[in-house]
C-alpha cells in the first residue's frame, strides 16, 4: 500500500527555490500596493488593520468581563523596564484612570510585582482595550503586554 504524499504526522516539504521566489514577490507587492494607493486609501487601510488587531484585544476583554468566573488575585512580575512605564508617569487628575495609576504605583514602589483581583484585570484590560493608543494606555500595553501574552495566549498589537 502507498503512503499518501501529505501525512499528518509529517509536513509537506517545501521547494525552497519557490518559496524564495514567493518571499521577493511579496517584499516587492506590499510596497507597490501602498504606492499605487491614494493617501485616503492607504489610511482607510492602515485603519481596518488596526480595528482586526483591537478587536482580538477587545474580544478577550469582552470574555474576561463576562465570565461570572472568579480567578482570584492574579500576580504580574514586571521587569524593570516594564515597570519604569508605569511608574516614570506622574499622575495628573482624578478619575478612574489616575486612581488605577496611583495603585499600581503604590504596589510598584515596593517592588516589581502587581497584584491585580478581578476587578482590578478587569479595569487593565479595559483601559488597554477600550480607549486611545496614546498616554497611558499605550504605556500600560507596553508594561503589561508580555505578562498578558502569557495569560491570554496572543499579541495585543
Amino acid at each position: 500500500m502507498r503512503e499518501p504524499i501529505d501525512s499528518p504526522d509529517k509536513p509537506p516539504e517545501k521547494n525552497r527555490a519557490a518559496a524564495e521566489l514567493g518571499r521577493r514577490g511579496g517584499l516587492k507587492g506590499g510596497a507597490m500596493r501602498a504606492a499605487r494607493m491614494t493617501p485616503e486609501k492607504r489610511a482607510e487601510s492602515a485603519r481596518l488593520a488596526a480595528q482586526a488587531r483591537w478587536s482580538r484585544i477587545r474580544g478577550a476583554a469582552e470574555e474576561l468581563e463576562d465570565t461570572d468566573q472568579e480567578y482570584g488575585p492574579i500576580v504580574f512580575t514586571l521587569l524593570p523596564d516594564e515597570a519604569a512605564y508605569i511608574t516614570q508617569t506622574t499622575v495628573a487628575g482624578r478619575g478612574g484612570l489616575q486612581s488605577f495609576q496611583r495603585g499600581l504605583q503604590r504596589q510598584l514602589s515596593e517592588g516589581n510585582t502587581v497584584t491585580l483581583d478581578d476587578a482590578g484585570l478587569g479595569l487593565l484590560m479595559k483601559y488597554i482595550s477600550r480607549y486611545g493608543g496614546g498616554g497611558f494606555q499605550a504605556r500600560l500595553r507596553h508594561a503589561f503586554g508580555r505578562s498578558l501574552r502569557e495569560l491570554l495566549g496572543f499579541d495585543l498589537d
